[in-house]
């Protein structure tokens, strides 16, 4: 049981510290206090929709292949040119109210889970020598964990130099992050 815990935990830190960047521009940019719950919650579906596929992956039921999961890279680079032309068609609008992005719950499971696809054979290569009680372990921990990330992606933002440099410069280093992260995506399953 400490052996499973100890591994389920580190499949997570070692899959997701990448990631804190990742909420941290999220919560720097999220308007109100709503919007950073959107954020959360959007963090536990996607984890919960990766969790769902590596389990049908320990059990051979796998529904993705390689290259399937390779196209996620995508996800992030669309998100990543659609935001920054929303930024710049607002700002030639003048309008100064939507300083803010608002986020939803969708864009930040979208986001998850292009993030975390490449997760998928970590996890299924940990958990595949589990009992059923160590999946269960795996699900509590994992329950948590995502918990521990946002509160740190938040704690992040929060630093005031972190958010005034994000603020300033999140038409292009939200868009610059999401486009690199896809295109690493992409490279790692199609170059690699």
């Amino acid at each position: 049981m400490i052996e499973a815990a100890a591994s389920d935990i580190a499949a997570f830190a070692v899959t997701n510290i990448d990631d804190i960047v990742m909420l941290a521009i999220l919560y720097a940019q999220a308007g109100i206090n709503g919007d950073k719950a959107h954020i959360a919650v959007g963090r536990y579906i996607g984890t919960c929709v990766l969790l769902a596929v590596s389990i049908l992956g320990i059990y051979g039921v796998s529904f993705l292949s390689d290259s399937a999961v390779g196209l996620l890279g995508f996800v992030p680079i669309a998100i990543g040119i659609k935001s920054f032309f929303e930024y710049r068609r607002e700002k030639n609008e003048d309008n100064e109210a939507a300083e803010l992005k608002k986020i939803t719950i969708l864009e930040s499971a979208v986001l998850t889970i292009a993030n975390g696809a490449d997760n998928l054979g970590v996890y299924i290569a940990v958990f595949s020598r589990f009992i059923a009680f160590d999946i269960l372990l795996m699900l509590v921990i994992f329950a948590v964990l995502p918990a521990l990330l946002c509160y740190a992606g938040k704690r992040l933002a929060d630093r005031k130099c972190v958010r005034s440099c994000i603020q300033k410069y999140q038409s292009i280093l939200v868009s610059a992050v999401l486009i690199a992260l896809g295109i690493m995506i992409l490279l790692e399953y199609y170059c690699l």
